[in-house]
């Protein structure tokens, strides 16, 4: 089977991540195709053939959606898969003008108001039943994103609490994502506060990051820590 991938935006996150994941997955058994930013090419495998496409310009772009239409139909996927809600807007707009086999797949990523470009694909998929609620397309389904584990990567509740010297009582909360204002760390920050025997640790880079560093320095919290990106997977919950 052939497939195409779309993804919009030059942006770093679990989005981004996950797309480059699936399309090394696909690329095993399948004809996989990605149009993305030519900065992904390098985290690529050699099965998956290539399309460096801006796509971060603007979604009407007359000479831009002219490129995507022209490779799409040089191509001819069996199935077209755009990620989250540009890439989904942009095929949505060129649905005249693709090849007639190809079936096109969108894939919601997160809570949006407006889901009409998401209306006439003949399927999308949810990462979450919360994001597909109010879309009114009767062909949709959840399919939670997947996580490539290394086990040698993986480190222990005791390797944590040695490395930050975390006293070992304390309960460990973890959150991980782009440290960007859509995922609000700000209010889970300012929950946060005051709260005793337990210990946040925010795992992430972004542009937030600063404005971050800020509010836990005003709340004055010592059990709050940004950590950046690791390069160990931690497992929190082992003993």
């Amino acid at each position: 089977m052939k497939i195409c991938l779309i993804m919009a935006g030059d942006e770093e996150g679990g989005l981004e991540n996950h797309v480059m994941g699936l399309a090394n997955a696909l690329a095993r058994i399948h004809d996989v195709h990605l149009l993305a930013h030519r900065k992904y090419a390098g985290r690529l495998s050699g099965a998956v053939q290539f399309h460096p496409v801006d796509l971060s310009k603007g979604r009407r772009n007359p000479l831009l959606l002219f490129r995507v239409a022209m490779l799409l139909r040089t191509i001819s996927p069996d199935i077209i898969h755009a990620q989250a809600s540009k890439a989904t807007s942009i095929i949505d707009s060129l649905k005249a003008f693709l090849p007639a086999q190809s079936k096109r797949v969108a894939t919601l990523h997160s809570l949006k108001r407006n889901l009409k470009a998401f209306e006439s694909f003949d399927w999308v998929i949810g990462v979450s039943a919360s994001v597909l609620e109010k879309l009114a397309n009767p062909h949709k389904s959840v399919v939670y994103n997947g996580l490539q584990i290394d086990p040698q990567r993986i480190k222990n509740r005791h390797y944590l609490l040695n490395e930050l010297a975390l006293p070992s009582q304390d309960i460990v909360m973890v959150a991980l994502g782009r440290l960007a204002s859509v995922k609000r760390f700000d209010l889970l920050i300012d929950a946060f506060k005051g709260i005793q025997g337990a210990q946040l640790l925010i795992v992430g880079e972004g542009e937030e990051k600063n404005n971050l560093e800020r509010l836990i320095k005003q709340s004055q919290a010592d059990n709050i820590q940004l950590l950046g990106n690791r390069a160990d997977n931690l497992e929190i919950l082992s003993a």
